[in-house]
């Protein structure tokens, strides 16, 4: 039986053992590292590594998850903001074929250890958050009845003249009273696969 991954177990058994695995990073005006588990260090003109502070942000593109980046020297000036993900493969995980993604087993962004990374494409993250990236929306009132049904969300909020975040959350059910839009509220549709 294949062991299950924990999220933070291996980072912290490595750590207390201090035995992490490290490699070069080159390229860049000064010399590098990486770890097995994400650290970045930079070689400091005595010969000790400093760490080099990574900050999570929101990546390019309008539905780009967050990122964990660092910001390494150019030659022969300048920085260049580096995903950790990137410094990962093709060191401590293997290079993303064409169409695959790396995503993260926990889905902390900030978490880019070689245990948490796997490669997926986007059709299987996408059936893992609900079988698609659009959904059939139905309009419901409070006994339950379907009034109308939407092919996206985006179509219910523009038929209904409310925002999309609006129709989202009650699909979702995150909100205290959902039937304060003139006694209905939105549902995804329902399918004989998904148990709803």
């Amino acid at each position: 039986m294949r062991a299950r991954y924990l999220p933070g177990m291996a980072v912290k058994i490595r750590r207390k053992a201090g035995r992490l695995m490290w490699k070069q990073i080159d390229g860049y005006r000064f010399p590098y590292r990486i770890s097995d588990l994400g650290e970045v260090q930079r070689q400091m003109p005595d010969g000790g590594w400093k760490p080099v502070k990574p900050w999570l942000t929101k990546g390019g593109g309008g539905s780009a998850g967050m990122y964990l980046y660092v910001k390494l020297a150019t030659i022969p000036k300048g920085h260049k903001r580096v995903p950790v993900v990137r410094l990962m493969e093709g060191r401590f995980i293997r290079p993303r074929k064409a169409g695959e993604i790396i995503s993260h087993r926990n889905g902390m962004a900030g978490d880019c250890s070689r245990w948490n990374l796997y490669h997926t494409c986007h059709q299987e993250i996408n059936q893992k958050i609900g079988g698609g990236l659009r959904r059939s929306v139905e309009k419901i009132d409070a006994d339950g009845n379907v009034l109308e049904l939407y092919r996206s969300v985006q179509e219910a909020a523009d038929k209904n003249y409310v925002s999309k975040g609006c129709v989202t959350r009650r699909c979702m059910g995150k909100v205290k009273n959902p039937y304060d839009l003139a006694g209905y509220t939105f549902q995804y549709e329902r399918r004989a696969d998904d148990g709803r």
